[in-house]
């Protein structure tokens, strides 16, 4: 047979190729279906995988978490008794400084005080001291006191700014006078004078 006479004639029926046509189509959607399907089950896999790790992590930082919240609650006795033992050590420190600043006064009145002056009260308040005294019957032992304390040159700063009368009283039974001084004191000269 020549080929020109078969050449037009189709020996398949068309339905036997539009159903093989549709069979590539089908195979190839149901491997692309399986190719989707797979993706979505390793994503999925993944994502699960990614969520127990996560979990797992979780889990370890909340059980970190209770362990160093029980840490801090054995600590806070601790803390406590330290802030107390911190504001005993401030009270302290004061008590000290204000025992040397004292002490650097009390030297200072017993270098200056004559010997016929008896001081009777002091009372230091802000940066002034003021003292209470008696002296018999004369009041040159009161100008000696304020003159001594003015020219007291043992104290390198100075800590006595000024000496001023506030009164003075003249108890004419006994002959004994009475008086008071205010002392103005520099808070820089007690500074440096305890350090």
């Amino acid at each position: 047979m020549p080929a020109s006479l078969t050449s037009g004639i189709n020996f398949i029926p068309d339905d036997v190729v539009e159903s093989k046509t549709r069979e590539g189509y089908k195979k190839r959607g149901f491997l692309v279906g399986l190719v989707i399907v797979g993706l979505f089950v390793v994503a999925g896999a993944g994502i699960f995988i990614y969520n127990k790790t996560l979990e797992a992590q979780l889990s370890r930082i909340q059980q970190d978490i209770s362990e160093k919240q029980g840490e801090i609650t054995r600590l806070i006795p601790a803390g406590e008794s330290g802030y107390v033992l911190g504001t005993r050590l401030e009270e302290i420190e004061f008590l000290l400084n204000d025992r040397r600043y004292y002490s650097k006064l009390m030297d200072l009145l017993k270098r200056t005080t004559p010997e016929t002056v008896n001081l009777t009260d002091w009372n230091v308040s802000e940066n002034t001291l003021t003292l209470t005294g008696t002296t018999p019957s004369t009041y040159s032992p009161i100008a000696e006191f304020k003159e001594n304390l003015l020219n007291d040159k043992s104290d390198d700063p100075q800590i006595i700014k000024e000496v001023l009368f506030e009164n003075a009283a003249l108890n004419k039974e006994d002959k004994i006078i009475t008086f008071t001084l205010k002392i103005d004191l520099s808070p820089e000269g007690l500074k440096e004078s305890i350090k």
